[in-house]
């Protein structure tokens, strides 16, 4: 009889351990989804502020070449001259 009580505890231990498993991989992927979400939001988020603070810096640049045409290509030439100066001694 006690080989057969302690069979029956083992069964239900592990019963009751597959019960609490199957609840933790459900709550890990609940979490999981849940991390994503907000992963996925606050990309968005930043992605967004990024492109505003990208179209107000291009506004700008167009505003500067609009006002100063000749200031802004005589710095752009400068910097193509430095850049392609520095690259070709490396």
């Amino acid at each position: 009889m006690v080989g057969n009580q302690n069979n029956s505890n083992i069964r239900k231990e592990i019963k009751t351990l597959k019960r609490d498993l199957f609840t933790i991989k459900e709550d890990l992927e609940q979490i999981s989804n849940t991390v994503v979400d907000e992963s996925k939001q606050t990309f968005n988020e930043v992605k967004d502020k990024a492109n505003h603070e990208i179209t107000k810096g291009l506004k700008r640049a167009r505003k500067q070449v609009r006002e100063r045409p000749i200031t802004t290509t005589l710095v752009a030439a400068g910097a193509g001259f430095l850049a392609a100066t520095f690259l070709n001694r490396h």
